[in-house]
């Protein structure tokens, strides 16, 4: 008692409240500069959607913490006016990372373009358009944005200086999904430390920058083609020599016209000592003949299936050879040491079911191996073929140890699947 009394005289306050611990606001300021991106939705989101915006309304603590740091503010939506200004204003002098609207009323979109041109020198990303995955593409809602919109977005991407850009995703940029080539107002010059592109429905030349260059690390491709044939695909995946991750998607094909009727002869001739990941998700075949025109590291985990997960209707509609089609993954696979499957994480995995009730039947393919005890990540191979119930293409292909036998024979783990029986 006589200790409480003592507290309560030196604090001239009785000791009924629980004290409160507060931390720095330089450690706060930690906390609010990893809060996750906003959500955008078009020009419908509120504060929720935006979590700087939303923690900033909780107490006078951290609005004062968030207000101090421009770098919660670098995500900016470029549809609604107000918080287009609002959020130029916070993010002060932070990289800025754009979300334009397509779908905005094209005179509000250009009015707000206007005034992000004069910070064009500190944008880091620019995103134009919504996430097109998750949804069969061809049945969604078409956008309803006008050729007037995109050609503001170009002419701004064109006439300005983006020094600091790292990052250019160009989700929507047509009314139709039709593939067609790249309209002249487009980037001007590429942008110095430019390392990450996705683009959709865009047919791609050989020499077309900024697309070809050699400072990119990720590319990606929806819907579109690297060319119109096997010597368009070898130039332009040369021209990217330090890329880390390739994806194609919704797509049979990756060139104009489909590899596996074209002659492909010059094998490993594109070597991409760099890539880590190479995911062909539709272009099947297309992707497995591409395969064996690269030459890959041995850490390059790659995934290859003849649609995206989500379509309910497989790409391929013609007869696939398959001893052809998987000499390729044949040959890869050959220079993975045996010894990369003792590892208690690698395994092999094959998947074929029976044709049940199912609307599609799958037959797949998995090898997980590790390369060094070290670095235990394990590389993945993946081949999925998809096919409909019921139609012609059911003829899956046979999946056996003469695809790669070292590795079957010295498998950790051999799993096989069907619809009626696992083993």
């Amino acid at each position: 008692m006589t200790q409480s009394k003592d507290v309560n005289e030196r604090t001239g306050a009785l000791n009924e409240d629980c004290p409160v611990l507060k931390l720095p606001n330089e450690l706060l300021g930690h906390v609010v500069e990893e809060l996750p991106a906003p959500v955008f939705h078009g020009s419908h989101f509120d504060e929720e959607s935006y979590p700087a915006f939303a923690l900033s309304h909780t107490c006078k603590l951290w609005r004062e913490v968030v207000m101090s740091y421009p770098r919660c503010w670098r995500w900016i939506p470029c549809a609604n006016s107000r918080w287009l200004t609002e959020g130029l204003r916070r993010s002060q002098g932070a990289l800025l990372r754009l979300h334009i609207d397509v779908e905005y009323h094209v005179d509000s979109l250009k009015s707000n373009l206007a005034l992000l041109a004069e910070h064009t020198s500190r944008v880091e990303s620019v995103t134009v358009g919504d996430h097109p995955y998750g949804t069969r593409p061809l049945a969604r809602k078409r956008a309803t944005f006008r050729s007037s919109s995109i050609s503001a977005i170009l002419t701004l991407l064109r006439y300005h200086d983006f020094a600091t850009m790292r990052e250019l995703i160009m989700y929507q940029w047509r009314f139709e999904p039709e593939v067609t080539t790249l309209p002249t107002l487009f980037l001007d010059k590429t942008p110095p430390f430019l390392t990450h592109i996705v683009v959709s429905c865009a047919s791609l030349r050989p020499g077309r920058r900024p697309f070809l260059s050699s400072s990119l690390t990720h590319f990606e491709i929806v819907r579109g083609s690297l060319g119109t044939d096997v010597d368009d695909l070898i130039e332009i995946l040369k021209a990217m020599p330090l890329l880390e991750v390739f994806i194609a998607r919704e797509r049979d094909r990756l060139t104009g016209t489909s590899l596996h009727r074209q002659t492909v002869q010059r094998t490993h001739s594109v070597p991409l000592r760099h890539l880590r990941q190479m995911t062909c998700d539709g272009p099947f075949e297309d992707g497995l003949i591409a395969l064996g025109l690269l030459s890959l590291p041995l850490t390059c985990s790659i995934n290859i299936s003849n649609r995206p997960p989500h379509w309910g209707k497989p790409f391929v509609r013609y007869p696939t050879n398959w001893s052809t089609a998987f000499d390729a993954l044949s040959d890869h696979l050959s220079t993975v040491p045996a010894t990369a499957m003792s590892h208690p994480a690698s395994r092999i995995d094959i998947c074929q079911p029976q044709d049940g009730d199912t609307p599609s039947v799958e037959a797949s393919l998995e090898i997980l191996y590790v390369l060094e005890t070290a670095n235990p990540e394990p590389v993945s191979i993946q081949v999925t073929w998809y096919a409909e119930k019921g139609s012609r293409d059911t003829t899956h292909p046979s999946f056996t140890s003469a695809l790669a036998p070292h590795l079957f024979d010295a498998a950790h783990t051999l799993r096989v699947e069907s619809s009626s029986s696992s083993a």
